[in-house]
């Protein structure tokens, strides 16, 4: 089975999570001069798991120790700003 992930096109700014779903880790990929760019994840009730300042335009987060469920991942720059529902299995 393939991994099927999130592609956005933006006015010329490419966003990418993936795999989704994941087992352990998620990758995101940013447009280039994103700035500065925060990455937030929440579980389904809105508790922050974690949050950290993505510095590259292609970042892994380790999903492994979490629950299986459904997680929103926000991403916040001085550029753009995605919410993106991410399945842990």
């Amino acid at each position: 089975q393939g991994a099927v992930g999130i592609n956005h096109q933006n006015q010329g700014n490419s966003f990418g999570v993936y795999p989704n779903p994941v087992n352990s880790f998620v990758t995101i990929t940013l447009p280039k001069n994103s700035g500065t760019t925060n990455a937030m994840l929440l579980d389904a009730s809105g508790k922050m798991m974690f949050s950290r300042i993505l510095t590259e335009n292609y970042s892994k987060i380790d999903m492994s120790v979490l629950n299986k469920g459904v997680y929103f991942l926000k991403i916040n720059s001085d550029n753009f700003s995605k919410t993106e529902k991410i399945i842990k299995l």
